[in-house]
């Protein structure tokens, strides 16, 4: 089957199969390791753009959870993310640099362009469709046991936001 990524891939490619079989209109995902981010202090009016986004048909891939984990001098392209509101932007499709698949809501319109992506969640599966972002995010991923240590995770996460900010928000 592969190793813990492509397991991980597969697992969420089956809740979004499985949605789309349902009928679904959209699907939030959240996986066990999810969980408030530090920096979310989310404002009243945010919350409230927030949730009446969730219905805007341009919100195909919502992220909920995401941070830039390769930062470089520029912004790529793929990766500009535009205001949509006080507490979201949006990114193009192909933005892979943005790493995460702890948290987020699909809209059934989406549903075919994650199932037909080719490679990891992370990283192209969900960077070939065009998201919209959370600032700050709701949540991190808190990598436990092999991979890193909680608090070095949510420490670099939070530095690669503020970066991914100042370099690719407009």
């Amino acid at each position: 089957m592969g190793g813990h990524l492509e397991k991980v891939t597969a697992a969420h490619q089956l809740c979004i199969e499985h949605a789309r079989d349902q009928r679904f209109g959209r699907v939030a995902v959240i996986e066990e390791d999810f969980t408030t981010g530090t920096d979310c202090t989310v404002l009243q009016v945010q919350e409230d753009d927030a949730v009446s986004f969730v219905h805007n048909d341009d919100a195909t891939l919502i992220r909920l959870a995401h941070w830039w984990y390769y930062p470089t001098p520029h912004c790529d392209v793929a990766c500009i993310c535009t205001r949509v509101n006080s507490a979201m932007c949006k990114t193009y499709s192909g933005c892979v640099p943005l790493r995460s698949s702890a948290g987020y809501i699909i809209q059934a319109g989406g549903f075919d362009a994650f199932l037909a992506a080719k490679g990891i969640i992370d990283t192209l599966v969900l960077g070939a469709i065009p998201s919209i972002l959370m600032l700050p995010p709701l949540g991190e991923q808190a990598y436990q046991g092999a991979f890193h240590s909680k608090e070095d995770t949510m420490a670099s996460q939070d530095a690669a936001l503020a970066e991914f900010k100042a370099k690719c928000v407009h």
